[in-house]
């Protein structure tokens, strides 16, 4: 949105290197671009709440590390969601969004009645 006349324009991604959290301490949003990191295969992340205590599937998603020195095969880990980052050029990168292993009816998609 621009903020001078209020109107939307097309969508695009900018580069943020450090994500302010609300208490206001920087946090690095960058990992994955820095080859100190190249240990780590992928984020696994998960929603545990009072869903998982009956037994629902929780929404989870993996984040791959393009620079992973042991890449994770995609749909090993349980989740509905992978993100998978392609190179474009040495500066760039495209993420992807592709099917998990599990079934894309999550807790958030359940209805209860």
């Amino acid at each position: 949105i621009n903020r001078e006349t209020l109107e939307a324009g097309a969508p695009e991604h900018q580069q943020r290197y450090l994500i302010r959290k609300p208490a206001g301490l920087p946090v690095p949003a960058d990992t994955f671009l820095d080859q100190r990191f190249a240990p780590i295969s992928a984020i696994w992340a998960t929603d545990i709440d009072e869903f998982s205590l009956l037994e629902r599937i929780p929404r989870m998603a993996v984040v791959h590390n393009p620079g992973a020195a042991n890449p994770v095969s995609p749909q090993l880990l349980p989740a509905q969601d992978e993100y998978l980052a392609r190179e474009i050029d040495e500066q760039n990168y495209q993420l992807d969004r592709v099917d998990g292993s599990l079934p894309g009816k999550a807790v958030d998609e359940v209805v209860v009645g």
